[in-house]
């Protein structure tokens, strides 16, 4: 049978004169869809438009050749419904500023870094997912040797975090305690970059699943009350994975996470496993949705009424701009479905005003992260030391 691919407004996506149009322009994002000979819809991506024009063409290519393979071998992932403020039309912009974007994104990157913090508001679960946002945000203040921390999960009266150097090196895992606060404590912290501390609690057990995106390392482990953690199971031997989450849906075991070898923030992919000691098989549909503005997870999966919901990181415009709220409507072992419902952007006018990262919830409070983009004499001269061999590996 014979299949076509198109942008999301049409475009043949092919025509490299409309595609320098929307490289490097807002949303930031292109919808490429693969269509069979009667036009119905087969396979979907939503890829980044970032990156140099070369970049964003090899995008295409190599999005287009998995979608093509992909359908042969029978992975129809079909469409999935948008809002209507969420459809992908391209810009029919002339002004070719994209160049300009670009450029300005380079050196924003070689100029700035990201600072991170963690902060909490009062909102519930349903506020967000009603529409009536997260509210006031009250932060954290920074640790005192300007390390930052991102990536709350909350624990016993406490949060895991990620915390990283002030020079950007290698993360670690530590818990917080927002009532003693800078009360910092060491969990995880060995030659491994750690992040993404993901937590599911089972029968007065805490499972621990932070991120290592060393090939095959991701561990899963049984997280004890002194802090200390014991490995249960190595999860895709011979993956990389980032953010991994793990759930129970349906009565079976789920983790959600990028394979970071088919993109670093634009896939879903899903695991599975009849016990939380594995052994855990990949979901037929590998990755399930490819989509750069909310694909990556951005916290744990949580129920309301009875509905499974998914925060996901938009990361479109940069890493983290916004967290993406799907409602999980269809998950089985050989489809998966889901809708956006709602989009949590910064506060442009508050001390966090580039990006949110992460939700989570405590049962009172709504924990999230956020960041901005810095820089400054001390920064750089750690940047500096880094690039010479100290402060840390190259």
């Amino acid at each position: 049978m014979t299949v076509r691919f198109e942008a999301g407004n049409g475009w043949d996506i092919n025509d490299e004169w409309r595609l320098d149009l929307v490289w490097h322009q807002p949303p930031y994002a292109l919808s490429v869809h693969l269509l069979d000979a009667q036009d119905r819809m087969q396979n979907i991506a939503v890829i980044s438009t970032r990156g140099s024009f070369e970049a964003f063409q090899e995008r295409i290519k190599s999005t287009t050749a998995r979608l093509a393979r992909e359908w042969r071998n029978g992975v129809h992932r079909g469409d999935w419904d948008h809002d209507p403020d969420d459809i992908l039309y391209a810009s029919l912009s002339v002004d070719r500023s994209g160049l300009w974007n670009h450029r300005r994104a380079y050196l924003r990157d070689k100029l700035y870094a990201e600072r991170w913090a963690v902060g909490a508001s009062n909102a519930s679960l349903e506020d967000l997912v009603e529409g009536r946002g997260l509210g006031a945000i009250d932060w954290l203040p920074p640790e005192p040797d300007g390390s930052c921390l991102a990536d709350p999960f909350p624990w016993n009266g406490r949060l895991l975090c990620e915390q990283m150097p002030l020079d950007g090196g290698k993360g670690r895992i530590v818990t917080v305690d927002p009532g003693c606060f800078p009360t910092v404590r060491p969990v995880l912290d060995n030659a491994h970059h750690h992040s993404y501390p993901s937590l599911y609690q089972e029968e007065g057990k805490t499972y621990f699943l932070p991120e290592d995106t060393e090939r095959g390392a991701t561990t899963l482990y049984r997280l004890c009350d002194d802090r200390s953690v014991r490995a249960i199971s190595t999860i895709g031997p011979g993956r990389c994975l980032g953010d991994p989450t793990l759930f129970m849906a349906n009565g079976v075991y789920w983790i959600a996470c990028t394979d970071l070898d088919v993109g670093l923030h634009d896939n879903l992919c899903l695991l599975w496993a009849d016990t939380i000691r594995g052994p855990w098989w990949p979901h037929k549909l590998w990755p399930v949705r490819i989509d750069i503005r909310g694909a990556r997870s951005a916290g744990p999966v949580f129920r309301i009424d009875g509905q499974l919901h998914r925060p996901g990181q938009d990361c479109a415009e940069t890493y983290g701009a916004g967290i993406v709220i799907h409602r999980v409507e269809h998950l089985s072992k050989e489809a998966y479905r889901e809708r956006v419902i709602r989009v949590l952007r910064p506060d442009r006018t508050g001390p966090c005003p580039d990006g949110l990262h992460t939700l989570s919830h405590d049962g009172e409070r709504c924990w999230v992260d956020g960041k901005r983009f810095v820089t400054g004499p001390r920064l750089m001269a750690a940047r500096a030391l880094r690039r010479l061999g100290f402060g840390g590996e190259q």
